[in-house]
Parts: C-alpha cells; sequence; structure tokens
C-alpha cells in the first residue's frame, strides 16, 4: 500500500516514458490512442510555465518551506509556485486567464482553454520580459562571439536542443532587421537596446515550450 512504490512502478514504465511521436502502422490500429501508443499532448499549466521560465533564466529559487509569497506584480518571489500567495476573493487575473480553479471551494478538476489573455500575457507581461532579458544577461551569453552561437544558445537553453538551419537563419533575420531599425531611427531612447531579448521571449512563447510532447 506504498504511495511512493505505486508512482515509482508508473513513472517508469515504458507507456509513461514515451513521446508523442506519430506512428502510421500504431494510429491505423488505434486512432483515438486509447491503448496509449503513444503520449498524449500536454499543455503545462500556469504555474509549470512560471517556473520554467524562471528555471531556463537560471533565477528559481529553489528553497525548502517558508510562507507564501506574491507570484505576479512588480515585487514577484523567484520561488516555485508552489509556494504562492492565493487570494480567494480577490484571484490574480493571470491565474484567472490560466483557468486556475476557484480557490472558494473544492475542485475536482482544473479546466482548459486557449484565449487570447493568454498569448497577450506572455507578450506584455513584465515577468515575462524579465525573464527574456535575465537569458541575455547571463555569463553563458555573454561568451558567445557570433550571433550564430548566440541563436544555438537561445535555443540550447530555452528547448533544451539545437536549432535547425531554417530556425537560426529567422534569429539572425530578425537581428539584422533591428539592427537596421535601429540606426534609421532619430530617437534611440524609445528602442529597444538589443534584439536578443525579443528572441527569447518569442521562444518562451512557443508551443514547443509551453506544451509537453
Amino acid at each position: 500500500w506504498s504511495v511512493k512504490r505505486l508512482v515509482r512502478g508508473i513513472v517508469k514504465s515504458q507507456t509513461f516514458q514515451q513521446n508523442g511521436r506519430h506512428r502510421e502502422v500504431a494510429a491505423e490500429m488505434d486512432p483515438r490512442n486509447r491503448l496509449l501508443w503513444r503520449a498524449n499532448r500536454k499543455r503545462l499549466s500556469i504555474e509549470a510555465i512560471r517556473d520554467s521560465m524562471l528555471a531556463v533564466s537560471h533565477r528559481l529559487d529553489g528553497r525548502l518551506r517558508g510562507r507564501a509569497e506574491i507570484l505576479w506584480g512588480e515585487d514577484y518571489t523567484t520561488r516555485r509556485a508552489v509556494y504562492g500567495f492565493i487570494n480567494r476573493f480577490n484571484l490574480d487575473p493571470t491565474l484567472r486567464a490560466f483557468d486556475f480553479p476557484a480557490p472558494l471551494q473544492t475542485q475536482p478538476s482544473r479546466g482548459e482553454s486557449i484565449v487570447a489573455q493568454q498569448a497577450l500575457f506572455t507578450m506584455n507581461s513584465p515577468f515575462v520580459i524579465d525573464q527574456a532579458r535575465a537569458v541575455t544577461e547571463s555569463a553563458e551569453f555573454g561568451r558567445c562571439e557570433s550571433d550564430t552561437e548566440r541563436a544555438e544558445f537561445m535555443f540550447q537553453r530555452i528547448l533544451g536542443r539545437t536549432p535547425v538551419t531554417n530556425e537560426t537563419v529567422r534569429a539572425l533575420k530578425i537581428v539584422e532587421f533591428q539592427s537596421r531599425f535601429k540606426k534609421s531611427q532619430k530617437s534611440p531612447s524609445r528602442l529597444i537596446e538589443s534584439p536578443w531579448p525579443l528572441i527569447a521571449q518569442a521562444l518562451m512563447m512557443s508551443n514547443e515550450f509551453q506544451y509537453v510532447d
């Protein structure tokens, strides 16, 4: 009756560890994946997305125990979301946009929806912008000697893989465009100093970052 032993057995099973790649033969036999011949793609919760952004920026505070702290706003904590403060009577708008269940009563499950507010959060949130900027301010990024190396570092740090040729080319085109745009402006104070935080933020907004496949 050990729960830990049960969980260990599940996570070590071949079914749990498989990926979500499509296999034509299996799809013909079981098109709805009832027999679990592949993993079903799953979107991360807002808590997991937040902690993942802190992790790739190397700002995640892994301390254990302690009091609840504010997850969003100007004085947000960098601790894991499990230590986040939840106001039961005034739920944070970010949590509400990402289907966080009403904390006034027990909820058997969390709904899942994809709405515009979620994309707007990753585009405009100061929290997301801070983490994207932190990636470009790391010592590892500073040691990159060329734009190609910087692009490869971004993909490796944020998505955990090396970019394919087309992805590197697109990243370099953004850098080139931003550089030419900056030179053509008369008010440099209104411009973003470097295009690399934009690239980091775009990768954090991608489905590859926010979904488990």
